[in-house]
């Protein structure tokens, strides 16, 4: 898995997928829970998800405080996406219809707007030209895309079963990934294979400081 910093103007954190590489070190069992989860998310022609994101200020900028905010995502495949993104001081969101994408950013100062037309076929391709135009993507691409199981993977060095835990009363199986430069981690649901919680830690960053995202 490899990695891009977002624009801080839309707050919206993701990973710069390509595709796969080296899987080596990474356990069978874990293997098998990551596809158990990446199936279902291949198949369906209509996804949701909502949930709180949070970022350390070193990922943000110099003075910044930590970044909360409660974030939505709906797909409608093959391209269309919504994601909307809410904190304290403002509401942001991005909307991509397969032709067209428009962004506002609603805070107390006023209201920001910008649009853009390109064709996009699949959210993999709309993500790909939306980081290539602007250096972002929205939250939590990877796990819209067309193969989730193979872009997570790419470049990991290790991989295994952490254990089991409980997120927000879901049991989950706790799953421990590293690669150079950062860890990461996710835990997926037991009862239906669907993600709950992606914590990722910055290694080469002082204080290794971590973004998360955990499903309401």
């Amino acid at each position: 898995m490899k990695i891009m910093r977002n624009s801080i103007l839309l707050a919206f954190a993701t990973l710069s997928l390509l595709p796969v590489a080296s899987r080596a070190d990474v356990t069978d069992e874990c293997k098998s829970v990551l596809k158990q989860m990446s199936d279902p998310l291949t198949a369906a022609k209509s996804l949701k998800a909502t949930g709180t994101r949070s970022i350390d200020p070193k990922l943000i900028g110099e003075g910044a405080a930590k970044e909360q905010a409660q974030i939505e995502i709906i797909v409608q495949r093959p391209a269309n996406i919504l994601a909307t993104s809410r904190d304290k001081d403002s509401t942001r969101q991005l909307y991509y219809d397969g032709k067209r994408l428009t962004i506002t950013d609603k805070t107390e100062v006023g209201l920001f707007h910008a649009g853009a037309d390109f064709a996009a076929d699949s959210i993999d391709a709309f993500s790909a030209e939306l980081l290539k135009r602007h250096g972002y993507q929205p939250p939590m691409t990877e796990f819209f895309t067309a193969d989730p199981y193979k872009l997570l993977l790419e470049d990991v060095e290790s991989g295994n079963i952490a254990g089991e835990e409980s997120i927000a009363g879901v049991d989950c199986q706790h799953l421990s990934f590293s690669q150079e430069g950062f860890t990461w981690d996710l835990w997926v649901a037991k009862s239906d294979h669907l993600p709950r919680k992606f914590v990722i830690k910055f290694l080469e960053i002082d204080g290794s400081p971590t973004e998360e995202a955990t499903e309401k």
